[in-house]
């Protein structure tokens, strides 16, 4: 949904921030590959996206928000 210019430029200066980063975060094995491969980048530790797996369970039973909320 970019243009090819505002692609490019931000695919620049992305590759310009991630050089001069002391260390980049991933949020997963597939987003560093990706950043390895189009930026070259190096200095990546995956932190995997941070949902709280005991909070946000989705196979433990929750109340049915759509009765809740009245849809």
């Amino acid at each position: 949904d970019q243009s090819f210019f505002i692609k490019k430029c931000r695919s620049l200066s992305e590759k310009i921030i991630c050089a001069r980063a002391a260390q980049v975060i991933c949020v997963s094995q597939s987003n560093k590959v990706t950043g390895e491969k189009i930026f070259g980048l190096k200095k990546a530790t995956v932190i995997e996206n941070g949902v709280n797996l005991d909070l946000f369970n989705p196979n433990k039973p929750h109340k049915d928000l759509r009765q809740v909320f009245g849809f």
